[in-house]
């Protein structure tokens, strides 16, 4: 019975919670919505993001060298 528990993991965020997730503001949350990178759900009342989509834009980024 102890492989049924699994950490629950919310599948949709709201836009501060993906601002907080790729480090970035919620403006540039709206900005990427524009772009067509992210996909807002329910945008009549508060707008959600899939986390998995998130997961994806922040590891298409280019990463910095020193």
């Amino acid at each position: 019975m102890a492989d049924l528990i699994h950490a629950i993991q919310p599948i949709l965020v709201y836009r501060r919670d993906a601002a907080a997730m790729l480090a970035t503001s919620e403006q540039r949350i709206i900005a990427l919505v524009k772009d067509g990178y992210l996909t807002e759900r329910y945008p009549d009342s508060k707008p959600r993001y899939l986390v998995t989509e998130l997961q994806e834009y922040a590891s298409s980024l280019p990463t910095e060298r020193r």
